[in-house]
């Protein structure tokens, strides 16, 4: 009997190149995407798995932590599973990047949080009266926008069942539940990216944890996607195979496909995009 090949190896068999950093790089590892952080105790259905570099695979686990804690802040009353892997998660933060971790408690006084409160009320979000506030910046920033990304590459991914090309160019951005009082993604994005799609085994569905849109259309090598992280973090991202499709008014924010790890040092992604 010949030996049974690993998951990795019969996925490595079918897709060469690393599809996180313009399909130039052999992969040598398959990474969930979104990743397994992002669910309860770290239980995901074994789907929306692609290949990877190392260097995408290690480089972007930061990212990976930061939206899974970030996705986990709601309006509600965290469950006991949301509890339990939000303090195990930032453990992990406060240890390995406490800059981080002071950055979202640097306006924990109550004068700042009040004027927190008084701010978000302001745009008619719905704050328990309960809730804390904590400071999303440039320490945080950096790390999401990178994720945005890397879940667009790999939505595209999921829908083509190939590397994003080096032609192209992409773009996503990030929106919190504080953005959208709540409520989900507006209508307009929900008529363009089409029905709702979750990661799904048998009876077994994850739509309350990871929800996304997705629409490819072949004839112009136009994508987009919209996708809900649990309550917390909404991401929208587009690409277009061919850059000479695109208006040249609208590309100023759009990049090439290449090692993410560049974006943890660019200026630009300091802010939300």
């Amino acid at each position: 009997m010949g030996e049974k090949k690993s998951a990795t190896k019969r996925l490595l068999e079918k897709y060469a190149y690393c599809c996180l950093c313009g399909g130039g790089v052999k992969a040598n590892t398959r990474e969930h995407v979104p990743p397994k952080a992002l669910f309860d105790r770290s239980h995901r259905p074994n789907q929306m798995v692609v290949p990877a570099c190392s260097a995408c695979n290690e480089g972007t686990r930061t990212g990976d932590t930061v939206a899974a804690i970030v996705a986990r802040w709601g309006f509600s009353e965290p469950t006991t599973a949301e509890r339990e892997d939000s303090q195990r998660l930032i453990r992990g933060i406060a240890n390995n990047h406490p800059d981080i971790q002071l950055e979202w408690l640097q306006n924990s006084g109550s004068v700042s949080q009040r004027q927190a409160r008084r701010h978000l009320a302001s745009y008619g979000a719905p704050i328990p009266n309960e809730a804390k506030f904590i400071t999303i910046g440039p320490a945080t920033l950096p790390y999401l926008n990178q994720f945005a990304l890397k879940l667009t590459l790999g939505i595209y991914f999921e829908q083509t069942l190939r590397c994003f090309p080096s032609t192209g160019l992409f773009r996503a951005f990030l929106r919190f539940k504080e953005d959208f009082r709540g409520t989900g993604l507006p209508q307009k994005i929900i008529d363009i990216a089409g029905d709702p799609l979750a990661l799904a085994q048998g009876a077994w569905n994850t739509r309350e944890q990871f929800e996304y849109r997705a629409k490819y259309n072949p004839e112009n090598g136009l994508f987009i996607h919209a996708s809900r992280l649990r309550m917390g973090l909404f991401i929208v991202g587009m690409a277009s195979e061919d850059r000479s499709v695109l208006p040249n008014e609208l590309i100023a924010d759009w990049i090439s496909p290449g090692p993410l790890s560049k974006i943890l040092d660019d200026p630009h992604y300091r802010d939300k995009l």
